[in-house]
């Protein structure tokens, strides 16, 4: 990886870009020893920005998953004196149908909703414990 100065002249900054589309090597820009930006690739920038991309939806829709936890949590003493046993079902925030049986509540909800993200759960006192086994590796 090649790093220049942000000093230098224009020049060698068009020299710099050349070498970059026939290398495909990264550039660092530096002011006084200190990285402030870099010349990537173009092809690999628009892979960086689809990444980015998808992971700030993935925050927004991991913080929706947390919000409907928080409701059902909110909500769960009142929902276990009413409906122990059952399914319940929250999407932005809000309880949005219970029922017996968990296939029944999913249709109905995607049917009335259309399909997307739910919060899914059954009533229950305690909260379920999965142990998911792994293999150790030893060298």
């Amino acid at each position: 990886m090649r790093i220049i100065d942000l000093h230098e002249q224009r020049a060698a900054y068009a020299t710099v870009l050349e070498e970059l589309a026939q290398t495909k090597e990264p550039v660092v820009i530096e002011r006084e020893g200190r990285p402030l930006g870099a010349f990537v690739p173009y092809d690999l920038y628009r892979q960086l920005f689809k990444w980015w991309d998808y992971e700030k939806n993935r925050q927004l829709e991991l913080a929706k998953a947390e919000r409907d936890r928080a409701a059902y949590l909110a909500m769960k003493a009142e929902l276990l004196n009413t409906h122990r046993g059952e399914f319940v079902c929250f999407r932005d925030g809000e309880l949005i149908g219970i029922d017996k049986d968990e296939q029944t509540l999913v249709k109905r909800v995607y049917g009335q909703y259309g399909y997307g993200p739910i919060f899914l759960h059954k009533i229950e006192e305690s909260e379920p414990v999965y142990r998911i086994p792994f293999r150790r590796t030893v060298f």
